[in-house]
């Protein structure tokens, strides 16, 4: 049972995390969920953005992998909060 609290205890600190960095964001998730839907301003469709942050060396789920067709898309991309830790990058380079 130590592996599933550890689990737990690490997807709650990474929804933390998130909640943190996007702050003023608007944001869906569950607590238990490793992922956190990221909804985006009307200048970005789901797709554009995707495609920026992969130029940008990030890489996120556009809405649309997951919508069927005949179904409205929303605009915002899935962020995956339960993959390997980066390094922690300086700010200062930003």
């Amino acid at each position: 049972m130590r592996i599933l609290e550890w689990k737990r205890h690490e997807v709650a600190a990474r929804q933390t995390m998130a909640k943190r960095l996007l702050d003023g964001n608007r944001l869906q998730t569950q607590p238990s969920s490793p992922h956190v839907w990221l909804h985006l301003p009307a200048r970005w469709t789901a797709d554009g953005f995707a495609a920026e942050m992969r130029s940008r060396g990030v890489l996120v789920n556009a809405s649309t992998a997951f919508c069927v067709a005949d179904q409205p898309t929303p605009r915002a991309v899935r962020l995956c909060a339960s993959g390997r830790r980066a390094p922690a990058r300086d700010s200062s380079r930003r």
